[in-house]
């Protein structure tokens, strides 16, 4: 069982003629928690209400302890066949009061009106449905794609006639770490401060300690489960790739890129070969707007899904005794260049 929280309900018999009943008044309750919908059993709200309940122009407010329903979506109101009598109903309104705000649902303490345009009859063994004038909050996803950034480098060594063995594995990235986060408010956007605990950490707006980032009403678990979805198609898609063999053979040595493969590039003489093993990592982008919500917001992040290695790339000591990779038009390029001669 979740835990409870109180709510409070006020509901109004309309003001005319007849409109009050000595029929009990049934209601079930609505919401919405975690993507799902979830309801109160059925109550007797005529019980709860001290002395005659639901006479003409009668307004009843009531509390109640309920397992937490988030933010109340629809009313279910029924009438019993106890009487003769019809009632008439004018509106209800319900209001979450939790001492704390859901990080998924900003808005979920905020009061729900349920009403329709015109009076309600209910006779005798009626029941009806009435939405309430606060949408269910929903993610919308415009758009998802996946981006290739350098995913750092490690350096290794060969002795003449060396050779090794290195996996061309998709290694997915086991934390599924948000790297970056934006947030797009009524056209002003923030960044938000990332942190690695759950993807999210504290800041608000203004870029100060505060709220959390889920604060603005967008789940984790929807990136989640992209990023899943995303990571396993990668390692799929690349699990024939297994590994590329590097040889230092004396006079030849292995430079792989993933464009080009595996080739073998003339060295001078002999020697102990420096590689640079150099890393692509995979970042899935998804960008989603908040429906439901009384502004307009969209959010913008970007999760690391895991890496492959580009190229594995020989490396020349150059005159002033720095490593550094030629490539076969000559060019030069420093180890904090190396991403850039892979593309």
């Amino acid at each position: 069982m979740g835990k409870t929280v109180e709510y409070e309900l006020v509901i109004k018999t309309a003001n005319k003629m007849w409109s009050g009943t000595d029929n009990d008044v049934y209601i079930i309750v609505y919401g919405e928690v975690d993507g799902e919908e979830v309801h109160t059993d059925e109550i007797n709200l005529s019980q709860r209400v001290n002395g005659n309940s639901f006479e003409r122009n009668a307004e009843h407010r009531l509390a109640f302890q309920w397992e937490d329903i988030g933010r109340p979506t629809k009313i279910k109101l029924r009438l019993s066949n106890t009487f003769l009598d019809d009632w008439y109903f004018d509106k209800c309104t319900i209001q979450r009061k939790g001492p704390e705000t859901p990080e998924e649902d900003p808005e979920v303490n905020k009061k729900v009106t349920f009403k329709k345009d015109t009076i309600l009859e209910f006779h005798r063994k009626d029941s009806r449905l009435i939405e309430g004038d606060l949408k269910p909050l929903k993610e919308i996803i415009l758009q998802e794609k996946l981006i290739q950034a350098y995913g750092g480098r490690d350096l290794m060594t060969l002795s003449p006639n060396g050779e090794y063995e290195i996996s061309m594995a998709f290694m997915k990235e086991k934390s599924k770490v948000i790297e970056s986060s934006t947030v797009t408010e009524n056209g002003m956007t923030h960044n938000l401060n990332i942190g690695i605990e759950g993807g999210y950490a504290a800041g608000d707006k203004g870029g100060g300690e505060g709220k959390a980032s889920l604060s603005y009403g967008f789940s984790y678990s929807t990136l989640y489960s992209i990023a899943k979805t995303r990571a396993d198609s990668m390692t799929e898609g690349m699990s024939k790739e297994t590994t590329i063999k590097i040889v230092n053979s004396g006079d030849t040595v292995t430079e792989y890129t993933k464009d080009g493969g595996a080739v073998k590039v003339t060295v001078e003489e002999s020697k102990v070969q420096t590689f640079a093993i150099v890393y692509e990592e995979t970042v899935v982008e998804v960008e989603r707007k908040r429906q439901g919500a009384s502004s307009d917001i969209k959010r913008s992040d970007r999760l690391k899904i895991g890496r492959r290695v580009r190229g594995v790339l020989p490396l020349t000591q150059n005159t002033d005794g720095k490593l550094v990779y030629k490539n076969s038009l000559g060019k030069v390029f420093s180890l904090d260049k190396l991403w850039e001669a892979l593309n």
